[in-house]
Order: C-alpha cells, then structure tokens, then sequence
C-alpha cells in the first residue's frame, strides 16, 4: 500500500509541481537515475512513518538507513530495468535514419549583417555562406565560408541578439547554444540525448536541443 501510494506521488504530484524538469525534451539519463532515487527514498520514509505509526517503531535515522538498505535491496532491478528502458526508448527514438531533403532557400544570395553589442563591430556575409553561430559566455562565434574556407569571427553579443537580427527561415535556433543554417545540413544522427546535426565543409557536430526536435521533420 505504501509503495503503490509512493509511486503514484512521485509520477503525478512531483511532475505536476516540476513540470519543466520533468518534460521528455529535457531527458537526460541522470534525471532518471535521479527520478528513481527519489521514489526510493519517498518509500522509505513512507514505510518507517507507517511502522512508526502501527506498530511503534522509533522514527531515528538508524531505523530510516536500515529500512532504506531493504527497499533499495528489492528495488534495485526494476530500477535497473526502469533506467534501461527508458534508456533505449529515447535512444530508438533519436536514431532513426533522417533522409534529408534538398532546401531550397530564396535567401541564399541575401546579405546577412550581424552586429555587436557595441554598433561598430560587425559581420558581413551572404545567407549561403553561413554555416553555424555558437555562444561562448558573452561572445558569439560566428563560422561561415570565405573563398571555400572556414572562418570564424567572435562578436561580442548574445546569441538571441544575433538571432533577431536574422529573417532567413533556414538559419535557425536549434539549441540554447548553436544557430545553423539548414541549408548546409547533409545528415542528422542521434543518441539517448536527442539529435546531431552534420554540415557540409565541417567536422564539427551541432546539437539539436528537444524542443527544437521539431526542425527534424523540416530536413525530412
């Protein structure tokens, strides 16, 4: 009874009460670890307070640890279990093949202008020549194609800032860190932690944060 009142606390009220760190597109597998540690230690506390209550046992924390050691004792393969299938769930999920589509992007020829904080420092480039803009602390670095070579220019400047100053529908925000141009994506891969983005020109891998999982289906 305690056990099945513990784990309906912990799925219903605790997501309600948390409901950010609790959304699938912020899974990370330490969540879930974490996830069932918690609901243990819900268990325990339950089941000492109830033998306290029943059958007088001392509330001390010698009683709780011992109590504990059995409950994580049983529990200890379906939690396993729990993590692993969770686990593989999001791993299936994020490693199907992503057959990417050619996009054909009006503004390509466009000039993109992107701007410092300051006013006077700035970037100038063509739309197709953009290949991914990375936040580092209070700079933004910008990584384009100069006569087919890679550049890489730092402005001081946030990336939302940045972000406002670009009307391409391609160039887009696809982690709290990374805006890319979706014109150069050549292949998405994936893991239990969501989506990578690979470009053409460049080895380097962009992320593609959960809640932008959505631009997946535009490469599709």
């Amino acid at each position: 009874m305690i056990t099945s009142i513990s784990t309906y606390f912990h799925r219903q009220a605790i997501p309600s009460l948390f409901p950010k760190f609790h959304e699938e597109k912020n899974w990370v597998i330490w969540k879930e670890i974490l996830g069932v540690l918690i609901l243990l230690l819900i268990i325990t506390t339950g089941n000492v307070a109830y033998g306290s209550a029943i059958f007088k046992w001392e509330f001390s924390l010698s009683n709780w640890l011992t109590f504990f050691g059995w409950v994580l004792g049983i529990g200890i393969f379906p939690t396993v279990f729990w993590v692993l299938a969770d686990y593989i769930y999001q791993l299936k999920k994020y490693s199907k093949p992503v057959v990417i589509k050619d996009i054909k992007d009006e503004m390509a020829e466009e000039k993109l202008k992107l701007v410092a904080e300051n006013e006077k420092d700035f970037v100038e480039l063509r739309n197709k020549e953009l290949l991914y803009i990375e936040s580092s602390d209070n700079y933004s670095s910008i990584v384009y194609l100069k006569d087919q070579n890679i550049e890489k220019t730092l402005l001081r400047s946030s990336l939302t800032r940045i972000e406002s100053q670009i009307a391409d529908e391609n160039i887009v925000r696809t982690h709290r860190s990374f805006i890319v141009n979706l014109d150069h994506v050549i292949k998405v891969s994936g893991n239990a932690q969501g989506y990578k983005l690979h470009l053409k020109f460049t080895d380097f891998l962009v992320p593609v944060a959960r809640k932008f999982s959505f631009l997946i289906e535009k490469l599709r």
